[in-house]
């Protein structure tokens, strides 16, 4: 009996045991390539100082080149653009952006390349896909634009609007979607719509949410736009973007060409619930957990697929769209999961992922997304 006992408490220790280990495995995103410095593999930050300003080649933990490290080493990263089989890389408080390949192997920075001054501070990146780069230096307020093809790159540091100078102030991400972009200008707490001679389409500054109260009445109150930090144009009339002022993502839908503010609205709202919301259930709060510390986020499959950051709660956070809402699928564990860039190699979708530790320094995690 006593045996039998034991038998017993062992088997259910064993599926205890392979069931956590099961459900650990099932958090993680199949990983195909890392790069970048791994921080764990030095003590300490100043570990990192010292291997750059001494290396030893009798010392086999560290690579006897300081290229190398000074190459393969993020400071923070506010932006991955991918264009042509390369990853534009802002690495801000370096000013340089650098390039690598699919592969995780570094090939130059832009800087050095085109011979372009320290740009002061490069957060947001995006392209038209095809030869133009748009950088936005967020220290001096502008943005850059860089021509791969022949190298040539001019400054823009104002937007026209009606012979009216329209200044940025620390802006921050920026996207593109045919012909247009989509700019976050961060401490005026706007959103900017312009083409790309850099004539100004629309700026606002607050949105439209759309609700029914618990008597069921339809109410609309207007938010200001908080600090918005990360963009993403999912079409010319949906943009997803990161409230970081009140910790939330949202989805406008733009119904009118001229993107007349009337016309603006809100689909799909993430995070907490307001208090008036506590006790009824609203279709547009698919999540209802406040993200800590939101950054960015990157769809595909053809905007079916949403993925979100929350970095200080160190994930990944999954949607699938189905009619205008998104559903939650699951979260995947990510150390400090910041910035992301989707691609496609070989007919797959690739996930570009950056997470710094706590020192700032960190590595680019490419996944499989299929």
């Amino acid at each position: 009996m006593i045996i039998h006992k034991r038998i017993y408490i062992f088997f259910l220790l064993s599926f205890f045991v392979i069931g956590k280990y099961n459900f650990l495995i099932a958090n993680e995103l199949p990983l195909i390539k890392k790069f970048g410095i791994d921080q764990n593999l030095l003590s300490n930050f100043n570990e990192y100082q010292q291997a750059l300003s001494k290396i030893s080649s009798s010392d086999n933990s560290f690579i006897n080149s300081e290229d190398f490290y000074k190459d393969n080493t993020f400071s923070v990263i506010y932006g991955i653009e991918y264009l042509n089989e390369k990853l534009y890389i802002t690495d801000c408080p370096n000013s340089i952006v650098k390039v690598f390949n699919i592969k995780g192997e570094f090939l130059y920075d832009l800087n050095d390349k085109y011979e372009i001054p320290a740009i002061d501070y490069p957060s947001g990146i995006t392209s038209n896909g095809k030869d133009t780069l748009y950088i936005v230096e967020e220290k001096k307020s502008q943005l850059i634009v860089v021509n791969i093809n022949d190298g040539s790159f001019k400054y823009v540091n104002f937007l026209r609007d009606k012979n009216r100078k329209i200044k940025f102030d620390n802006p921050l991400s920026i996207d593109f979607y045919n012909e247009k972009l989509f700019l976050t200008d961060t401490h005026n707490d706007r959103i900017l719509i312009f083409d790309t001679s850099f004539n100004l389409l629309h700026r606002f500054n607050s949105f439209d949410l759309n609700y029914k109260n618990l008597l069921g009445i339809d109410k609309s109150k207007k938010i200001p736009i908080s600090y918005p930090y990360y963009i993403r144009a999912l079409s010319e009339s949906n943009i997803l973007v990161n409230i970081s002022g009140w910790n939330r993502y949202v989805e406008f839908s733009i119904e009118d060409d001229s993107y007349n503010k009337k016309f603006l609205k809100v689909l799909n709202i993430f995070g907490d619930k307001p208090d008036e919301f506590k006790f009824s259930r609203i279709k547009n709060f698919i999540y209802d957990h406040e993200f800590d510390a939101p950054n960015d986020m990157i769809t595909y499959n053809n905007n079916s697929n949403l993925i979100l950051t929350s970095t200080n709660d160190h994930s990944l956070i999954f949607f699938r769209k189905r009619n205008s809402d998104w559903n939650f699928i699951r979260k995947y564990n990510l150390r400090n999961a910041k910035v992301l860039e989707k691609f496609q190699n070989k007919g797959k979708y690739l996930l570009a992922a950056y997470g710094p530790d706590a020192s700032g320094l960190g590595v680019m995690n490419i996944y499989t997304l299929d």
